[in-house]
């Protein structure tokens, strides 16, 4: 029984999904493109636009593309307001894209049961 080796990439945990979401910063190089997807106008595209790592660049385009599928489509505002609503459970589902597109790191998406110690 190997230990599973990494891949060179971060590790992602729940913090990091959040993180990625609640930045919602484009890579510099897509922004105009991601902003499009997020109904975002050019100014508000070119005042959020940055440089993030190839991961997390990966990750936000996979949250963004899942989010651009739900109805109504929602905004940056909106997803950055709604995660710092406990009613709303976007951090989940977040985690639940990563689990799904990073199954390697998916032990370490999956909270840990209480009262279990291994």
């Amino acid at each position: 029984m190997a230990e599973a080796p990494t891949t060179g990439g971060e590790v992602l945990t729940p913090n990091d999904a959040v993180k990625v979401l609640e930045e919602l910063l484009p890579a510099q190089n897509q922004s105009y493109e991601l902003g499009l997807r997020l109904n975002l106008k050019p100014h508000e595209v070119k005042s959020i636009h940055a440089t993030i790592s190839e991961p997390r660049k990966r990750l936000l385009e996979i949250v963004l593309e899942f989010l651009n599928q739900v109805e109504p489509r929602p905004t940056w505002r909106v997803i950055v307001d709604a995660l710092k609503s406990p009613a709303v459970n976007l951090p989940q589902l977040a985690m639940t894209v990563v689990a799904a597109h990073f199954p390697d790191s998916t032990p370490a998406l999956v909270p840990e049961a209480s009262g279990r110690s291994v």
